[in-house]
């Protein structure tokens, strides 16, 4: 149900940019990124999610699955290979 609702939500945002529906965005990429720290999270660059993608299929395969989706926090953390602030 997840992937068909995706696949509409992702299908009308598209439509409506073709349509010209959408405004400007309200705030930079480097504003939400001083929103994200605000917050007091911390970001997860593009090759920290690669990272994150490949240490879960890795555990999947030791699992007899395609992956195994990481949960928690210090997961994420650690397959990206940043250090755990906790």
């Amino acid at each position: 149900m997840n992937r068909i609702c995706g696949q509409e939500t992702a299908e009308a945002v598209l439509r409506d940019y073709v349509d010209g529906a959408l405004t400007a965005p309200a705030t930079s990429r480097d504003d939400v990124g001083a929103i994200v720290t605000d917050r007091g999270a911390r970001r997860i660059d593009l090759d920290g999610w690669k990272a994150i993608d490949a240490a879960e299929k890795t555990a999947g395969k030791s699992a007899g699955r395609r992956r195994v989706k990481f949960v928690s926090i210090t997961e994420f953390e650690a397959a990206a290979g940043m250090e755990s602030v906790q």
